[in-house]
């Protein structure tokens, strides 16, 4: 009998445990909950979903409920939301509750990192999307190692890998993908300049832009790019936004080009030819056109 008033002591002592750890959870998940945010920067490495696709997940929610945790960074006093934010934005709306995983990492770029990663383990994730992804990664971890770029090599556990070559085993791909895939991202960066939505409607496919001819404007200069990029968002086909791009520009430079020495040098030829002349002849009429090209020589020097 002692033997189980012990026994039924313990069982009583792990209950309140548990019921108290239980209510400690419940006082600790709504303060994080009240200090997540979001971070724009973060959130547009997410491919957002598809009308149809949120309000079926929408759907799911309401009625199973927010079956995934959402995946928070602690960072200081605040948790930055790194993963399930249509989920944050749905219960939210609805005021429905949600359950919370911390992740603690060293710096941005770790946080970033497993973003990527996460996100090119996803099933709905386009092709170009995945690409785009490498990309901004390769063009950032080798940076970080070597600086410049220059030295892209990751010294861990007393071996100098390569960054390409680190990050191609890591993806499943080539070494030649991984440095493709940084020129495209690059282009999707020129070309959208900033625009989120004409960023994902091209990975996303929703506007064609063919990938080849995408990376090729990662070497043109930021303005040509970003002038395609207006035009691909009016609907505009890439070979004839590529087209008016070249037209559009042609005559802007065309009117800021500075004159060149040679052309001013010419404008002096002829207003002293008329000035000389006008005395030689005693008329005044030469003047008229000295004139002329003193005011053309004057426009000229403006621009």
């Amino acid at each position: 009998m002692a033997k189980k008033f012990k026994l039924d002591g313990l069982v009583k002592a792990a209950e309140e445990q548990k019921a108290a750890i239980e209510k400690q959870e419940k006082i600790i998940q709504p303060s994080i909950k009240d200090k997540i945010i979001i971070w724009e920067d973060l959130k547009n490495l997410i491919p957002p979903l598809a009308t149809d696709e949120y309000e079926k997940l929408e759907d799911n929610i309401l009625a199973e409920g927010c079956r995934d945790a959402l995946i928070v960074w602690k960072h200081e006093n605040e948790y930055i939301l790194i993963d399930g934010h249509n989920r944050y934005s749905i219960c939210t709306r609805h005021n429905l509750d949600f359950n919370v995983q911390v992740m603690e990492f060293e710096n941005l770029d770790e946080v970033s990192d497993w973003m990527v990663n996460n996100q090119l383990g996803k099933r709905n994730v386009t092709e170009e999307t995945k690409s785009y992804l490498r990309g901004l990664q390769y063009s950032r971890e080798k940076k970080k190692v070597g600086g410049t770029g220059a030295n892209q090599y990751n010294k861990q556990l007393g071996q100098n890998v390569p960054t390409a070559e680190r990050l191609a085993q890591q993806h499943k791909v080539s070494e030649k993908t991984i440095k493709r895939d940084e020129q495209f991202a690059l282009a999707i960066e020129k070309i959208t300049a900033g625009n989120k939505n004409l960023k994902w409607d091209i990975l996303n496919k929703k506007i064609a832009l063919p990938k080849v001819a995408a990376t090729t404007l990662s070497k043109e200069d930021d303005e040509f790019a970003k002038k395609i990029g207006e035009f691909l968002a009016e609907g505009i086909s890439f070979n004839e936004a590529v087209s008016k791009t070249k037209q559009n520009l042609g005559e802007i430079r065309q009117k800021n080009v500075p004159p060149s020495l040679e052309q001013l040098k010419q404008l002096k030829a002829h207003i002293i030819a008329c000035i000389n002349e006008a005395i030689k002849k005693e008329d005044p009429k030469p003047l008229e056109d000295a004139l002329k090209y003193l005011q053309e020589m004057e426009e000229n020097l403006k621009n």
